[in-house]
């Protein structure tokens, strides 16, 4: 207990939050920054996803659109059923991954598709900054945590305070011996 005081003292000395009003304001900057934090990581990771499932379709379209042009290229309808019966996962698959690309490009305004290198361009910047929105949710979230602590500790000892003066075992200031 006199080591977790001893700590608790030092993180509110360090961190100019002897004060406890100061303490308060902090805690409440230090909250609002965490959850800016946590909700720009959101979006970041909102994005890393939608970036990842196009490069996945778009993979899954090029690997399978040579496939399907041929299975459109046979014009006798015996043999583009047999060749369908052959290919059918490769076929549907290419028009899954193509219907998911034109999705795509509607909801971005795109007139053509996705920029391939582009998209893993932007999806390496989205894996820094998740890293680093990271780094920094957790540095406020451990300084956060300080914070509540002390507040807690403060709190549990005026409430001490005030049970004894409630009792009337309060000892003045200048009763007090050192």
């Amino acid at each position: 207990n006199l080591k977790e005081n001893a700590r608790r003292f030092a993180f509110m000395t360090e961190n100019g939050l002897l004060n406890v009003d100061r303490l308060a304001a902090e805690l409440s900057r230090t909250r609002k920054a965490f959850y800016q934090k946590q909700s720009q990581q959101v979006a970041v990771e909102k994005r890393l996803k939608e970036v990842n499932g196009i490069l996945r379709d778009m993979a899954a379209f090029y690997e399978t659109n040579q496939v399907y042009n041929q299975y459109m290229s046979i014009k006798n309808p015996r043999k583009q059923k047999q060749f369908y019966a052959e290919h059918e996962r490769e076929i549907l698959l290419n028009k899954a991954a193509n219907s998911r690309i034109l999705q795509y490009r509607k909801a971005h305004n795109l007139a053509a598709p996705p920029n391939f290198p582009a998209l893993k361009k932007e999806k390496a910047a989205l894996l820094k900054e998740q890293e680093r929105l990271n780094g920094e949710r957790k540095a406020l979230k451990e300084t956060m945590q300080g914070m509540c602590e002390a507040y807690r500790a403060i709190d549990e000892q005026m409430r001490q305070v005030q049970r004894q003066r409630q009792r009337g075992t309060v000892q003045r200031r200048d009763e007090f011996s050192l």
